[in-house]
């Protein structure tokens, strides 16, 4: 498999290869090729978003503009439209703007508009342009249609970020509006600009006296309906005028009576609880509630309860009157059982909103129940209406299933209701959906699942159940178990023959979800038979590393009493080969360097542990002699020297641990893209070496115990109990129980050897649950960097003279995301680093004693993109490597290892050194 490596010099061979090849297509003289290369352009800067690239391309798209066919300019009025996160990069926007506003002179109407509307899209670029704003309100007064909408749709474009430009069109725009020669079309349009009319208090509320007047003069449904969004935009924007805006949305919801404004009154009323609900009165609430209760129609009934929704999921719903005789508690009884889907999943999602809101108050339990008796009610209507929509209708209430079931009560009252649907509902999307609603829930309360142990075994072996069923099954199944050892002879042989029914895909899914829920001997069973069935090599090997990691995992996962040093032994064999063949499976595309480090670790785990067993077995194969171990605690002044070399053994298995710990650490800090749950799962692992190493130091150094019991305690509220967190309670308690048997005995005895064994074995047989982030990515991240300047050549270094100026570095930089984005973590500022350390020993002369220079600043990120610019003085002569580092700083402040790096080679020359002994042979007699 040959895959071009995607490094920062690649990427700009790439970009400067296509941008000369759509350079071509410019040139050209036909206009299918110059129209092909045109609409390449967005995709182009999407790629390689450099501003000497966009700049560039930029200057060539504008003198097509100047000299092309209209045809040719509409085409680039759409690249603009479609790259204007780019368009800050343009290096040279006065020549850009100079070659488009050129055709503003033209005698075709269209190719006026056409540049008019082609400046509107740059005017985030040219937001004080004077020419540009007196050519746009020449443009409102043009004949030619065209002209008109190009000039009104820029005139909005430039009012939205340009205050002085919307002081100075708003009266015109009001005399245009308010005047009975202007058609009704155009006035609609030009309502729309008067929306950007927020800069100040003064032209808001000029501009929204204007529209409010406007409102009885032209009672047309459209006209109402355009005005009513635009004043809902304006005071959104403004946020003083909010409650005088839901004041008039709420009169016309009850005053008028036309379906249409009713629609795109609830509309814009949406958009404001979404936007400002703590501004809401309980007088607006009132006036919405009793809408929504007296209305017959359904739509307005849904859109209404939809509104409240909003409001009650903010800080508003403490304004909400809770009581049960009340009127929003009478509504969402009288709605969560209505005939229409759609009225009862809003008013559902209302009840759910307000029973989340008593949970966590810890008030009204009766609001919770009435929740989950409407949830089972809607689940029950819309089961049995069945259909093709069945499981997209199903979401909505499900996912306030999940929502309410924040205790154990209240789940296993909503398990039993979905199971129970589950196990009557048919095969399809609406099984699925059920489904994985359980999957929801037990990932977060598995030890609810028992009672539907019985109804999924009985839903596995059914006939009619398809692969992603089975799939579903199949991890409810194994989240019942939590990761025990000891499984039912039933529930294994189904999970065998289910595995072996479905696609090798669907098994290896099954395979995947066993291991990460830490039933790593089921995984082994069913990874075997899959290796006869791969398609690659790459595969092949990560099969194989996935088979000897749950080979070695089920072999710490026997009992105790059968676990001795040769188990460790063989599961740390085990995973030395499994990190082999998961290196060998990594590609150029596909590095996987949090499984591989992973695996390293907790391969350095085992061997630590095995280390550990060996120092605490040497205080019985080779004891210390009595009289030797006092004499050498006297002479060290330390008690803990008696017991002779088994106290330096366990110092170093100490400091082993508190090493492994930090990489954790680093594993953790450098996990960006992670979700949350294999952050914890990382951070459990540290945990762990944090106790063992606490607990070596207790019985070391004879410290208080309650270190080590602060070590187990997890950093944060658990949603349910965890294996390695069991683990880590019971290990503090062992050590505790010790610690009182010991007493005020001095050196290390056998009761301290024996309480760290049994610590060991505590923490190597807690079932190991391989983070989500080992097998599947949901965000990736990836930071370019682009460096300047660049040598001639790769062979050569950067010229740079130190005694008479200083290396400027210039460091472009671009944020690059995967289909998703940023799903769980955004990057908010860039810290850019610039090291410059001297190859080789300095110049004897030389005064300077740092041969290495350091700088760092932070950037924020704009669109995706970051510059920044560094100064350096490189005094001494010699080759200078110069490192940039580029490292992520998230939302919360946080910095993460993730960085991208660029090296750059510079080799310093000093003049006057050079010229000296040019100096001096002139100097010689001939």
């Amino acid at each position: 498999m040959n895959v071009e490596p995607t490094t920062p010099d690649a990427d700009q061979l790439t970009a400067n290869t296509a941008f000369v090849a759509i350079d071509k297509g410019l040139l050209s003289g036909k206009v299918s090729e110059q129209v092909e290369a045109i609409v390449k352009f967005p995709s182009l800067f999407d790629r390689h978003p450099f501003p000497l690239l966009i700049n560039s391309s930029m200057l060539k798209l504008a003198d097509v503009f100047r000299v092309g066919s209209n045809f040719t300019r509409l085409c680039i009025l759409r690249v603009c439209q479609q790259s204007e996160r780019h368009l800050d990069k343009i290096l040279n926007v006065d020549e850009v703007v100079r070659r488009i506003f050129s055709v503003i002179h033209s005698n075709d109407p269209v190719a006026r508009g056409l540049a008019l509307s082609t400046l509107g899209s740059l005017s985030a670029i040219i937001p004080q342009r004077k020419q540009v704003h007196h050519s746009i309100r020449q443009s409102l007064d043009a004949r030619d249609p065209a002209e008109l909408e190009a000039g009104i749709l820029a005139a909005g474009r430039f009012a939205a970020v340009s205050k002085t430009f919307a002081t100075n069109i708003s009266e015109r725009v009001s005399e245009m509006v308010q005047s009975v020669t202007t058609p009704v079309d155009t006035k609609l349009k030009l309502l729309n600009i008067l929306q950007h009319m927020h800069h100040d208090t003064q032209t808001a509320a000029t501009v929204r006296q204007l529209c409010v007047r406007l409102l009885p003069s032209f009672p047309s449904e459209q006209f109402v309906t355009t005005t009513l969004r635009v004043l809902t935009k304006l005071a959104a924007e403004t946020l003083v005028d909010i409650p005088e805006q839901v004041e008039l949305l709420l009169g016309y919801l009850t005053g008028d009576v036309r379906r249409a404004v009713k629609a795109a009154v609830l509309s814009e009323l949406l958009q404001l609880s979404r936007r400002a609900a703590p501004l809401w009165s309980p007088a607006n609430h009132g006036a919405l509630i009793r809408f929504a209760a007296e209305t017959r129609r359904t739509a307005e009934k849904a859109a209404a309860l939809a509104v409240l929704v909003e409001l009650a999921r903010s800080v508003s719903v403490r304004q909400f009157d809770l009581a049960p005789d009340g009127p929003l508690m009478r509504l969402c009884q009288a709605e969560a059982y209505h005939e229409e889907a759609a009225v009862a999943g809003s008013a559902v999602q209302l009840l759910t909103a307000l029973a989340v809101h008593c949970q966590e108050r810890g008030v009204r339990p009766d609001v919770t129940a009435s929740a989950v008796a409407a949830c089972d009610s809607l689940l029950l209507l819309l089961t049995s209406a069945g259909g093709a929509e069945g499981g997209r209708r199903l979401r909505a209430p499900l996912r306030c299933a999940v929502s309410l079931a924040s205790d154990d009560a209240t789940a296993a009252l909503l398990l039993e209701s979905v199971g129970g649907l589950a196990r009557a509902a048919p095969a399809g999307p609406a099984r699925r959906a059920l489904l994985e609603a359980l999957c929801a829930v037990g990932s977060q309360r598995p030890h609810v699942l028992a009672p539907l142990a019985s109804d999924v075994l009985a839903l596995l072996e059914a006939p009619d159940t398809d692969g992603d069923t089975t799939v579903q099954l199949c991890t409810l199944l194994l989240q019942l178990r939590g990761g025990s050892a000891v499984w039912p002879d039933s529930e294994e042989r189904a999970l065998v023959a289910a595995a072996v029914r479905v696609s090798h895909w669907q098994a290896y899914k099954i395979a995947r979800q066993a291991m990460r829920y830490g039933h790593h001997g089921a995984a082994s069973r069913l990874l075997g038979p899959l290796l006869a069935h791969v398609s690659t090599e790459q595969m092949q090997f990560w099969l194989s590393a996935l088979l000897e990691i749950s080979e070695a995992e089920a072999l710490l996962a026997a009992p105790a009493a059968d676990r001795d040093m040769s188990v460790l032994s063989e599961a740390s064999q085990r995973y030395a080969r499994g990190l082999a063949t998961l290196r060998a499976s990594t590609s150029p595309t596909e590095q996987l360097e949090f499984p591989v480090e992973f695996c390293r670790l907790r391969w350095r785990s085992l061997q630590a542990h095995i280390r550990l067993w060996s120092a605490c077995r040497t205080l019985q194969t080779s004891p210390p002699p009595a009289c030797v171990a006092n004499a050498g605690a006297a002479g060290a002044r330390d008690d803990s020297q008696r017991s002779g070399r088994v106290t330096a053994q366990l110092q170093k298995s100490g400091a082993e641990f508190s090493s492994l710990a930090d990489d954790y650490g680093r594993l953790h800090r450098a996990s960006f893209d992670a979700d949350p749950d294999s952050l914890a799962g990382v951070e459990r692992l540290q945990r762990c070496c944090h106790l063992v190493a606490q607990a070596v130091g207790w019985a070391v150094r004879r410290t208080s115990p309650e270190t080590v019991s602060a070590a187990a305690c997890p950093a944060g509220p658990a949603a349910a109990a965890h294996p390695a967190e069991e683990a880590c309670a019971r290990a503090a308690a062992v050590v505790a129980r010790a610690h009182q048997l010991s007493g005020a005995a001095r050196g290390v005895d056998h009761r301290h050897t024996a309480a760290l064994l049994a610590v060991s074995r505590l923490l190597t047989a807690a079932p190991l649950r391989l983070p989500r982030r080992f097998f599947q990515t949901l965000q990736r991240t990836v930071i370019s960097l682009s460096v300047q300047p660049q040598p001639r050549s790769a062979s050569e270094p950067v010229i740079a003279h130190p005694i008479t100026s200083q290396l400027v570095v210039k460091i472009d930089g671009v944020v690059g995301h995967g289909r998703r984005g940023a799903v769980f973590r955004s990057i908010a500022q860039v810290q850019l680093r610039v090291t410059a350390a001297l190859q080789g020993k300095p110049p004897a002369d030389s005064k300077a004693q740092d041969t290495t220079i350091a700088m760092s600043r932070t950037v924020e990120p704009h669109n995706d993109y970051f510059h920044g610019q560094f100064l350096l003085d490189l005094r001494l002569p010699g080759i200078h490597v110069v490192t940039v580092d580029a490292h992520i700083v998230d939302a919360d402040g946080i910095q993460w290892l993730t960085s991208s790096t660029e090296q750059l080679t510079v080799r310093a020359i000093d003049e006057t050194q050079q010229s000296r002994p040019s100096r001096a042979n002139s100097t010689q007699p001939h």
